[in-house]
């Protein structure tokens, strides 16, 4: 057996078929389950309890996500990332990500995982998580230059930064926050996907990297800027929590304008532009009160510049206005 630790709940077993009763409008579909699993990949059992995949939601280049019903009729995401004839660094991502989501059991603004398991046969993890209708990047999508209603504005940024705040309470700094990685769940926002997520060690307030890894139009300056003084030695990039709150800063630059600040160059002239202090962002006037000085606060190439998450919900942006409740987002 692997697992991750001794009182770890989700423990990688080899699969086993146990065939069990289903709901009435199901049955049909599982009859001879036992027999059909073998052979379709429609079919799957994590940790004996099974599923079926409705359709493909999306790839990447080691893994892809389902919509997966459950014999209750319920609706769940399931996230399978291949792990043979990829850098074991795949492996350890998937663990890291199962760990620290075991970690928010219960938390509003982090997605739930449900199940997790991996295959002793090809390698692949499967993690079972909430199901969302949709993601901030299409929200943003939808709107021809921005979401320019204020009200639904501060709905989403509110709900961006407490998504945030709470891993950062717990000493997470996530990495690769961009507006793809907030899920919609019943009409409200969650933080996903924790591959490269950290956890800063108690005696500092930063994580070190030996890779650039991000996603760039959302990586901060010092993302970027090898630390390390000898040319031998390998390249280091140390990172706070004031790395999420500049990719937060382009998620609602973003969100006001439609897309992100650096969106318009090629790579390497986007990098140069990230990283150079002279290099001048350009913020377009709004008629949204306080939004500017929130981007500029946020955009700040000094990191102990930008101001933190308890600052940004108590900025007046927020707080000028009360919040209301909204209908549904559809």
């Amino acid at each position: 057996n692997f697992y991750l630790n001794q009182s770890n709940e989700w423990y990688f077993t080899k699969n086993e078929i146990i065939v069990r009763k289903y709901s009435a409008e199901f049955q049909k579909i599982f009859k001879d389950f036992k027999i059909k699993s073998k052979k379709s990949k429609t079919f799957l059992q994590i940790n004996k309890k099974k599923y079926i995949k409705l359709e493909l939601l999306g790839k990447g280049g080691s893994g892809k996500v389902y919509k997966i019903i459950d014999e209750k009729n319920q609706i769940f995401a399931l996230k399978k990332t291949k792990t043979i004839n990829h850098d074991f660094e795949v492996l350890h991502n998937c663990i890291n990500e199962i760990s620290i989501l075991k970690t928010f059991y219960f938390q509003p603004r982090v997605i739930q995982i449900k199940n997790a398991d991996i295959s002793l046969e090809d390698g692949s993890v499967f993690i079972v998580l909430e199901y969302g209708e949709t993601d901030l990047e299409n929200i943003i999508k939808k709107k021809t230059n921005g979401i320019s209603n204020p009200t639904l504005l501060k709905y989403f940024w509110k709900q961006s930064l407490e998504a945030v705040q709470t891993i950062h309470e717990e000493r997470i700094i996530h990495g690769d926050l961009k507006p793809s990685n907030f899920l919609l769940v019943n009409n409200s926002l969650k933080i996903i996907d924790f591959g490269i997520a950290r956890q800063i060690q108690k005696d500092t307030t930063n994580i070190t990297r030996s890779v650039q890894i991000g996603t760039l139009n959302y990586m901060s300056p010092e993302a970027m800027v090898d630390i390390s003084n000898i040319k031998e030695e390998k390249k280091r990039f140390r990172l706070g929590r004031s790395a999420d709150i500049w990719s937060l800063g382009c998620i609602f630059f973003q969100m006001v304008y439609g897309k992100p600040p650096f969106y318009h160059l090629d790579f390497v002239k986007k990098i140069q532009a990230i990283i150079n202090k002279t290099f001048e962002i350009l913020f377009l006037p709004v008629d949204i009160e306080f939004a500017i000085d929130v981007m500029k606060g946020c955009l700040q190439r000094n990191p102990e510049a930008r101001p933190s998450i308890p600052e940004l919900l108590v900025h007046p942006f927020l707080v000028s206005r009360s919040l209301i409740n909204l209908p549904k987002i559809k």
